[in-house]
């Protein structure tokens, strides 16, 4: 994941300012429907909200008070994009993948697997093109909200009960497919049932599923190799899940000089940190870099 060039993160850090004045301490609520141990989450808390703090503190007129809503204490994964186009939350999470009839251009990698398993190349396209692709970056606009960091999967791969060896040994199996990627199963025999990385666990311990597509870098924290222990590697290649994202109307009633500090910010090129998540060292995963 890449956090979005500040510019974002400043007029982000700022959403529900108003009009604001100096050294004002801001309350700005951020939330998402997975834990802390998921790597997005992991860098919004660890990499996002410190370089919010730092960016502003260097200004010396803001201050920030963060409300966090991490691990579905707000909504579910279901509900990503309501949350924060509805201002449940301020900055969110936003999983576009469930969100094909809404958000479908966000899906495009969905729609085209094994295109490329170099999740750092996928990162540089869709920070791009959400910010400069004008059909991109209106739909969320359109939708209630400011794009400001991509979120990306290393690559996705089967994790079941039982071992794969053909595509014969798909058939009549349920496995979790969340949101679009349901499509990849079509013609396989096997059965998709929507999910994510919060329900993955539960869902095959108890029988609902035989299995998941997923990705390393979310099956290691929370656990699924435990009740799904047989890999087939597949290389279905990397997707770009979502983004973080701002609600549109507290983002632009941030203080004006805040927003001409974001943009300036916003034109400057991205500069890149290593990984921050201990995670992220043991599996192929998402990278959490400044940007906006």
């Amino acid at each position: 994941m890449k956090i979005v060039t500040i510019a974002g993160a400043t007029a982000l850090a700022l959403t529900a300012a108003g009009a604001a004045s100096a050294q004002e301490r801001i309350t700005v609520n951020i939330g998402s429907s997975h834990p802390e141990n998921n790597i997005w989450v992991y860098a919004m808390k660890n990499t996002f909200q410190p370089e919010v703090n730092r960016i502003l503190g260097e200004a010396g007129a803001y201050e920030i008070v963060w409300v966090e809503s991490y691990g579905g204490t707000l909504y579910k994964f279901t509900d990503t994009r309501e949350a924060v186009m509805d201002g449940i939350v301020d900055v969110g999470m936003v999983g576009t993948v469930w969100e094909g009839a809404n958000m479908p251009l966000q899906n495009v990698t969905y729609f085209t697997p094994f295109a490329t398993e170099d999740h750092r190349m996928i990162i540089e396209i869709f920070d791009d093109l959400s910010e400069n692709l004008p059909e991109l970056k209106d739909a969320w606009a359109q939708n209630g909200m400011v794009h400001l960091s991509s979120l990306i999967t290393d690559s996705y791969d089967i994790y079941a009960t039982f071992p794969v060896t053909a595509l014969a040994d798909l058939q009549n199996r349920k496995l979790n497919a969340p949101g679009t990627s349901a499509n990849w199963l079509q013609g396989t025999g096997a059965t998709p049932v929507d999910g994510a990385l919060t329900t993955y666990y539960t869902n095959i311990q108890t029988g609902v599923t035989e299995g998941t597509l997923s990705f390393a870098s979310g099956i290691l924290p929370t656990r699924v190799y435990e009740v799904a222990p047989e890999l087939t590697r597949v290389g279905i290649g990397s997707m770009y899940f979502g983004g973080i994202a701002a609600n549109k109307d507290s983002s632009t009633a941030s203080p004006s000089r805040c927003r001409r500090r974001s943009a300036r910010r916003r034109r400057r090129p991205p500069r890149r940190t290593a990984t921050t998540s201990p995670i992220s060292r043991r599996a192929p995963s998402t990278r959490c870099r400044p940007r906006a």
